[in-house]
């Protein structure tokens, strides 16, 4: 569709403009896991009890997908009914780049047996089994990886940043120290490390609970 002209220049309305995202930041994501190598080494702690000759979709392309889906800021599992065509997340969540063009993702009823245990879940749907202790340790071992040699310490830097709500969000209190409402998420970190994020919570009578991580 063709409007009025802007100067020399033409002005064009057209709907072939192949695929498109609003998510391109995922695909540093991607790379950062490539190098890490971290969807195949997730997957090691991870029991598939699956029938293979019935998987369309690989467990390491189930956690990619779920995984950088958080990261996106796409909580909700529902969301991902939608997403499964996004090309921008079909790049970061397929991890066999052999098959040629990436293909559909999984939908949220896939993704939501991949958080479902197989041990206390209905075996006959729920077929992932965590190893979370294990799961655990490869972070401490990603961490001590970004080390050219393993420290014999290492500081801790835990310190609370607000963010500032927009009205009366739910989680967002006044605090005296910023002089607005905000949320006061509290950081741990180490060196440009970022270990831990978790949220300071109140009671409505105004006292402050333990932090959530």
């Amino acid at each position: 569709m063709q409007f009025s002209d802007f100067g020399r220049r033409r002005v064009l309305a057209a709907f072939d403009g192949g695929e498109i995202t609003s998510d391109a930041g995922g695909l540093l994501l991607r790379e950062t896991a490539a190098r890490l190598n971290l969807w195949s080494r997730m997957a090691r702690y991870v029991d598939d009890h699956r029938d293979p000759a019935r998987v369309a979709h690989g467990l390491s392309d189930l956690l990619a997908q779920r995984i950088i889906g958080i990261a996106l800021g796409y909580e909700d599992i529902e969301d991902h009914d939608d997403l499964r065509n996004d090309p921008c997340l079909k790049l970061t969540a397929t991890t066999n780049t052999q098959q040629g063009a990436p293909r559909r993702l999984a939908g949220a009823s896939t993704l939501g047996r991949l958080e479902q245990d197989f041990i206390e879940g209905d075996r006959r749907y729920h077929k992932f089994a965590v190893r979370t202790s294990q799961l655990q340790d490869l972070y401490v071992e990603l961490f001590v990886e970004s080390y050219d040699a393993p420290p014999d310490h290492i500081t801790l830097d835990i310190d609370a940043t607000d963010i500032k709500t927009h009205g009366h969000q739910d989680g967002g209190f006044f605090n005296g120290y910023y002089e607005h409402r905000c949320f006061l998420p509290l950081y741990i970190y180490c060196g440009p490390h970022l270990l831990l994020v978790s949220v300071l919570s109140r009671l409505p009578c105004g006292r402050e609970q333990k932090p959530e991580f």
